[in-house]
């Protein structure tokens, strides 16, 4: 690499140790707030290693600086050490829930926008027929949606697969939903 790709990844790293040193380090706190802790600071972590600039570190930092201190306001240190190995494994099933939540969201708008559409030609056009119609579409578009963002996390353990597994499918729904938008 360069000396601009070399810059950015000793800049990364720091960025991920001052954000690990801070929140999670020799914390005494629970395991399960650990863990939610964990979870949160390897999604950041994820987002940050894929980062193209400083700049975009610097926005990346930032907002993962803030979720965690958001996470952490109301955590209280127990005094002994948490169980890290346990913390671990529920981090990651944290992340593989609010991939999933991200993705429950994402479907519940792209069906917003089809039903407000489906509304609009309805006002223009008001027949029976027609409704049936359009009703059944939208049913069949919706089940092809629900399909389209579909996924097993059940078999990954890492973050950046679980990151990647999200994004793939919430592109599918998006280029599903554009394509019926446009009938």
């Amino acid at each position: 690499p360069g000396e601009f790709e070399t810059q950015c990844d000793t800049y990364n790293d720091k960025s991920k140790n001052e954000l690990y040193d801070e929140f999670i380090y020799n914390k005494t706190y629970s395991t399960d707030d650990t863990a939610t802790l964990l979870s949160i600071y390897m999604q950041w972590r994820v987002k940050l290693d894929r980062a193209h600039s400083i700049d975009e570190m610097d926005v990346l930092f930032a907002d993962a600086r803030m979720a965690l201190y958001s996470a952490s306001e109301n955590i209280t240190e127990t005094g002994s050490a948490p169980d890290m190995n346990e913390a671990n494994d529920i981090a990651i099933n944290l992340a593989k829930s609010a991939a999933m939540t991200e993705i429950e969201n994402h479907i519940a708008e792209i069906k917003a926008e089809i039903n407000n559409s489906c509304d609009k030609v309805l006002n223009r056009r008001d027949t029976s027929g027609f409704a049936t119609a359009l009703e059944k579409i939208k049913s069949n578009a919706f089940a092809s949606i629900d399909q389209f963002a579909t996924v097993d996390f059940s078999k990954l353990t890492d973050y950046a697969e679980i990151e990647d597994a999200k994004n793939k499918a919430i592109a599918r729904t998006e280029r599903y939903a554009k394509a019926v938008q446009k009938k």
